[in-house]
């Protein structure tokens, strides 16, 4: 876990946790909840909630019974089943969430496993001050990502192509990981790098087009 400093000089923990991580911090205690259409999330903090872990999506492939994988595809766990893979960078302050980026390892429609955003989450009272920018910096330190495959989003909310589209191609540069757009037409990618939607190596993220 390391401390950074917010724009407004609080100082908070950023840190990577798996689904048990998260799951014991949910089983901690309660909070308070609130429901935005059908999604039932801690308030303040969209798409966070008690039943996060439950909510991941369902796959017709599995990581660990695969027998050949390319060089962007290995994972250095030995997990049983897709799940144990999924990675979560969470903000920390007093011991409570108060932002999260949340991954998925993932196969499906596509030829190779990659890490998918699966949702980008500030609570209320603590956005504008940096907490999300941290969240999106913290891939360009050694973690998970590194020597793997990332696909961006394929809809970003209008808060999220306000806020979370500049941050994303402002910080990432694909030095340690590939970048991929969604609906990627390409070959598995075999080194770390910006791709385009056909797997064309570029100098710049904000090229990459997308869909919303």
């Amino acid at each position: 876990m390391g401390k950074i400093s917010l724009k407004d000089g609080q100082k908070i923990d950023i840190d990577i946790w798996d689904n048990n991580q998260i799951q014991k911090y949910i089983n901690a205690k309660t909070r308070p909840t609130e429901k935005t259409g059908e999604n039932l999330h801690y308030k303040d903090l969209h798409f966070f909630g008690p039943n996060f872990v439950n909510e991941g999506y369902k796959e017709n492939n599995f990581y660990p019974s695969e027998k050949e994988i390319s060089k962007l595809e290995i994972q250095n766990i030995n997990g049983q089943a897709n799940s144990d893979y999924d990675r979560n960078i969470v903000a920390i302050s007093n011991s409570e969430i108060i932002g999260i980026s949340s991954f998925l390892w993932n196969k499906d429609h596509y030829k190779f496993w990659h890490y998918y955003m699966r949702f980008t989450s500030v609570k209320q009272s603590w956005k504008n001050i940096g907490v999300g920018t941290s969240l999106i910096k913290r891939f360009n330190e050694p973690c998970f990502m590194w020597n793997k495959i990332f696909m961006l989003p394929k809809i970003y909310e209008n808060e999220g192509r306000k806020y979370l589209l500049p941050m994303i191609n402002k910080e990432l540069c694909g030095e340690h990981f590939a970048i991929i757009p969604p609906y990627y037409l390409g070959d598995t990618p075999k080194k770390p790098g910006i791709y385009n939607l056909d797997g064309k190596i570029i100098n710049n993220i904000s090229k990459i087009k997308h869909v919303n």
